[in-house]
């Protein structure tokens, strides 16, 4: 009776094969190292840092790419992209990244009214169990005649009726400019300029209710100075206006050769007091799980999604305890490639 390689080692003249054997323990070490291994993505970026070199700030083409891939055994989503001021700008090819797959993460840097050192963080948020608030820092060495601190404001989260307020300092090189004019651009903001000594002024911008829209808000402040090689200046501005609760993506989409398992985020300044009490497309029950991450917000896992026409245009419905909590919904869209 005869035996597979892959079952038993050969033999040569009464002895084992030194390459069947050999095969043997590779199989055996694979499959114990894989054995009990949970599903999940696993996030790798290249390269870890963005080092833009010495730039000048008036470059308008500021441009570099890190790929984004998925080592993982889950599909990879990507929540968000946060770069923490209109200053960097940064966006993705792809939300969702198949097993084995990569996509670019394109940076774009606005530096005028920048001088000397630059540090940004972009940070990306995703269902890696492991790492789902990555930091990605971007760095520069800016040349510019004119130094703005910090180079644009960000408020961070506000509640919609709060409003904040945050101070810059504009110092010219060499110190002979004067601001002549300050206008916010953006109905939410409201900005004023001061001289503090020669050539060194300080800027007033404040974020003011009523917020046009909850979620993420970008505006601008424009200066206009005296200098005839600086012109006018302009402040980038964001804000997150947070509801106690948000829900991340704002839209599903389902494409019938895309991956059976769907990733949600429920944030916000309450998602740390509430649960998940089940959760349904137009009144049927949906397969899901749930983790809660260390900032309080709970990813949620879906599977097994419809993805024929007619369920284009429904409802996913998140129900949460305690009842005043929710409930959160999802519209749904199936997208058929052509």
């Amino acid at each position: 009776m005869r035996s597979s390689s892959s079952s038993r080692c050969r033999f040569e003249r009464g002895r084992p094969s030194r390459g069947a054997c050999a095969h043997r323990l590779g199989v055996l070490l694979l499959a114990a190292a894989t054995r009990g291994v949970p599903a999940a993505p696993t996030l790798a970026v290249e390269p870890e840092l963005l080092d833009f070199g010495r730039v000048r700030a008036d470059d308008t083409s500021l441009v570099r790419r890190i790929k984004i891939a998925n080592r993982g055994n889950e599909p990879l989503q990507i929540f968000g992209i946060e770069s923490g001021c209109g200053c960097a700008v940064a966006q993705v090819e792809h939300e969702i990244i198949p097993v084995g797959a990569a996509t670019e993460l394109e940076v774009r840097l606005n530096l005028r009214g920048r001088r000397g050192q630059y540090r940004r963080d972009v940070l990306l948020r995703t269902n890696d169990p492991q790492r789902p608030n990555l930091p990605i820092p971007v760095i520069a060495d800016i040349i510019s005649p004119w130094e703005l601190t910090p180079s644009g404001v960000a408020f961070g989260d506000l509640a919609p009726d709060r409003s904040a307020t945050q101070s810059l300092r504009l110092v010219f090189h060499p110190p002979t400019g004067r601001v002549e004019s300050v206008a916010a651009a953006d109905s939410w903001l409201q900005a004023s300029a001061h001289a503090e000594t020669t050539g060194v002024w300080r800027v007033e911008v404040a974020a003011v209710p009523p917020y046009p829209s909850t979620g993420w808000l970008v505006g601008r402040v424009v200066l206009a100075t005296d200098r005839a090689e600086i012109g006018q200046l302009q402040i980038g501005c964001t804000a997150v206006i947070r509801e106690p609760l948000m829900l991340l993506p704002a839209e599903l989409r389902l494409t019938p050769a895309g991956p059976d398992t769907h990733f949600m985020l429920i944030s916000g300044s309450g998602a740390a007091g509430v649960e998940i009490e089940r959760i349904t497309l137009d009144g049927r029950s949906v397969k899901w799980t749930a983790r809660r991450l260390s900032d309080g917000a709970l990813q949620v896992r879906l599977s097994a999604l419809p993805t024929t026409p007619e369920w284009d245009g429904r409802e996913i419905t998140i129900h949460l305890t305690p009842a005043g909590a929710g409930p959160l919904r999802l519209p749904v869209r199936v997208v058929y490639d052509r």
